[in-house]
């Protein structure tokens, strides 16, 4: 069996081949390597002070002040977890938006990933439809959060560009919060916990 720098090192010699080139584009298809994008100014917490503070409105918005403690730790916890680590748009995302800024309608709505989709790609993807009007599937969801995850940013050439952008951010966010009231709950922490 190959490992996995081998299968890497096989699909990004099929990216650059010339020879496959011609024949994807003999069959109208054509295959790109997308950059590496990291985010340099997140649109959510990064610092403890960040999340202090976020998860203090949360907590007064939801009414969880009995509960203030554990989801303060939660706060800590994700702080720490985001001190060393860079935030990164994940695979599925980045190709989204690659097809949106072709600026025509996508001929595949199928995202080929080799993973299910974690639970931040399938909410956002959510949000994306429902903004939209564009549905982008996937191989699944396996419904696991991942704190490195990044908003992807979607270009904005006009006025109702930006607005559909602040309504895509502003539902993905609620669907987040929505998550995490849900977990809190869960644990107990919640109202009536």
């Amino acid at each position: 069996m190959m490992s996995l720098q081998r299968h890497i090192e096989v699909l990004v010699g099929f990216a650059y081949s010339r020879k496959l080139a011609s024949i994807l584009q003999a069959r109208q298809l054509r295959l790109c390597v997308l950059p590496a994008v990291t985010s340099a100014s997140p649109d959510f917490p990064c610092t403890l002070a960040d999340w202090e503070t976020t998860m203090a409105l949360f907590i007064e918005r939801h009414g969880l002040s009995p509960h203030k403690d554990g989801v303060l730790e939660d706060a800590r916890a994700m702080a720490e977890y985001l001190g060393g680590n860079t935030l990164r748009v994940h695979a599925e995302c980045r190709l989204v938006v690659t097809l949106m800024e072709r600026q025509g309608p996508a001929a595949v709505s199928y995202i080929g990933v080799s993973k299910l989709s974690c639970r931040a790609c399938a909410a956002w993807l959510s949000s994306l439809q429902s903004v939209y009007g564009i549905r982008f599937s996937t191989k699944g969801c396996h419904g696991k959060w991942y704190p490195g995850w990044d908003l992807p940013q979607i270009p904005t050439r006009s006025q109702d560009d930006l607005e559909n952008v602040l309504k895509l951010n502003s539902l993905f966010k609620s669907k987040i919060e929505g998550a995490y009231l849900d977990y809190v709950q869960r644990q107990g922490r919640g109202l009536g916990g």
